[in-house]
């Protein structure tokens, strides 16, 4: 029965994986990377395009997420005597965790530019370890909060990116 979760994992992943290569290659690098093109420097200017390493990481998303949805293709499936049924009921409890994850993080990139990256952090990530099955708040509370503190200060003041 894990096997089985574990390939449907695998699928939905390549997927997710593939489209957000495929949408983060044709739409998000061309709208939001501007090229900026130095006369001086004539033969340089594929390495001085700020858009090379973002599309060299694209590709890699897509190839990665081919790779997963193939290697699931590829595989037989253990488990071709389960009546309907169980698999409905098998495909539902996926589902329902994707799709509370998949709305965490649309919040979260929705919600940054309006309240601010630190308190929506806090929230993301403490819901995120909550919906993953860590219960323990001792230890998940203090991590929500210090771990998005540390990266806002690691982004802000090491890498220099403005919020």
């Amino acid at each position: 029965m894990r096997m089985v979760k574990k390939l449907k994992a695998d699928f939905f992943v390549g997927a997710g994986a593939l489209l957000f290569g495929v949408i983060n290659t044709f739409i998000i690098i061309p709208k939001t990377i501007r090229v900026v093109k130095n006369p001086l420097m004539v033969n340089l200017e594929i390495v001085q395009n700020g858009r090379v390493l973002p599309y060299v990481y694209s590709g890699l998303i897509i190839v990665c997420g081919l790779a997963l949805i193939l290697s699931q293709l590829l595989k037989k499936n253990a488990s071709t005597e389960e009546n309907e049924q169980s698999k409905l009921a098998e495909l539902k409890s996926e589902i329902v965790p994707s799709a509370i994850y998949t709305v965490i993080i649309i919040l979260f990139a929705v919600l940054v530019p309006l309240i601010g990256f630190i308190p929506v952090a806090i929230v993301c990530t403490f819901a995120l370890t909550w919906l993953y099955g860590y219960k323990k708040l001792y230890v998940t509370i203090p991590v929500s909060v210090l771990l998005p503190i540390a990266i806002y200060f690691l982004l802000t003041k090491l890498l220099y990116v403005r919020f």
